[in-house]
């Protein structure tokens, strides 16, 4: 019993901290309770005419925290269900509030994310935690309605983002997560601006998102993951059609996240419209292995057409075709290419699939031109 109370006393709040209970609170305690229920156990077997009493309550014991252990295993299954459990025990708790909305942002429900998140927010506002939250979630949904088209709903979410932002640095200067979503939101900042012909703003908000990601990158010492600001750092040069600049600080990136596909992907994309196509290939070919989709092999396949190895431009468009059968693009590709190679066959085939899948498309005219020319030769 002793152990018990020794072993909670420095998580009784004595000295108050931020977890008034958890779990984990009683994992040492327990060893001192399980010692003396043993110590009951054994001590109680040794009486005549009360093994078996004794004996029973302890399966009754065993089989209900048994049960207890295996429902609380379904709270722990995720990340969501455990501050969802948590939020049904307490829900007065900050951390249940704050993760349970960042949890259901991850999900991309915005919805229960911006209700969880002003609710930790009424619970505590002095937390820069739950400010850089709420920006980020504002920055999520003004860059959904830029891309769904509507401009002046982007614009107003993203100074909301901007003001909590701000709120979150009055709070902590130095915090490098804020910093970078500060960045983002200056760079959503540039895209509206854009989107708006305000093209005097443009240069002038990208200039401030710079700015803040390089304040961020002063901190990546303390917070070594902060070096992913280099990736949008690069991303506002291409933004520009500064390629060869964006190679400098890409290469930063892609030398703290050499598996990163991402990287890898933008790498190979500056180098492409460097027209440094050799360059481009290394890094083109690691980001489709390692997450493929149609724009990296249709870029890759490129790199080889403009190189003129026309073998190897064909196997990644195969490559294509066998991850996404129904790309009109990649048919179509695998046409032009295979009609330069002399495979007329082949290329009447991929041609007249690309016209079966998208008979009304935009690459339409030029399937059809290519498919009567072929045939023209043939005859």
């Amino acid at each position: 019993m002793g152990w018990v109370l020794v072993t909670l006393l420095p998580v009784l709040q004595i000295f108050p901290f931020h977890e008034l209970a958890a779990d984990h609170f009683l994992y040492i305690p327990s060893v001192g309770a399980a010692l003396l229920g043993g110590v009951t156990v054994e001590y109680a077997s040794r009486e005549r005419g009360v093994q078996e009493l004794t004996l029973g309550i302890l399966l009754m014991v065993l089989i209900v925290f048994s049960i207890r252990t295996i429902q609380r295993n379904k709270d722990w299954e995720n990340v969501e269900t455990l501050w969802h459990a948590t939020y049904e025990q307490a829900p007065g708790s900050y951390r249940a509030n704050s993760n349970l909305a960042v949890s259901y942002q991850e999900q991309g429900n915005s919805d229960l994310a911006m209700i969880h998140t002003r609710k930790a927010l009424k619970i505590d506002s002095s937390r820069p935690l739950v400010w850089n939250n709420l920006g980020a979630l504002y920055f999520q949904l003004a860059t959904r309605a830029r891309v769904k088209g509507d401009v002046k709903q982007a614009e107003k979410l993203a100074r909301e983002c901007r003001s909590a932002l701000l709120e979150g640095l009055q709070r902590d200067a130095a915090d490098p997560s804020i910093l970078a979503n500060m960045g983002n939101c200056y760079r959503e900042l540039a895209y509206v601006a854009e989107a708006s012909s305000r093209s005097e703003e443009v240069v002038l908000l990208r200039q401030k998102s710079l700015h803040y990601y390089q304040r961020a990158l002063e901190f990546q010492s303390r917070s070594p993951k902060i070096r992913m600001v280099w990736l949008p750092i690069g991303g506002l040069f291409m933004d520009h059609g500064l390629y060869g600049q964006a190679i400098d600080y890409l290469m930063n990136f892609v030398d703290a996240f050499p598996e990163n596909p991402q990287g890898q992907f933008v790498m190979g994309l500056c180098h492409f419209h460097e027209k440094e196509y050799r360059e481009a290939i290394p890094y083109l070919e690691q980001a489709s292995r390692h997450q493929p989709n149609l724009e990296k092999l249709s870029l890759l396949a490129k790199s080889y057409e403009e190189l003129g190895e026309l073998n190897k431009a064909i196997q990644v468009n195969e490559r294509a075709v066998q991850l996404v059968s129904s790309s009109v693009e990649a048919h179509y590709n695998l046409g032009v290419l295979y009609t330069r190679q002399g495979e007329t066959n082949l290329a009447i085939n991929h041609l007249e699939k690309a016209l079966e899948l998208s008979p009304l498309g935009n690459l339409t005219p030029k399937v059809t031109e290519l498919l009567v020319r072929i045939k023209e030769n043939v005859r």
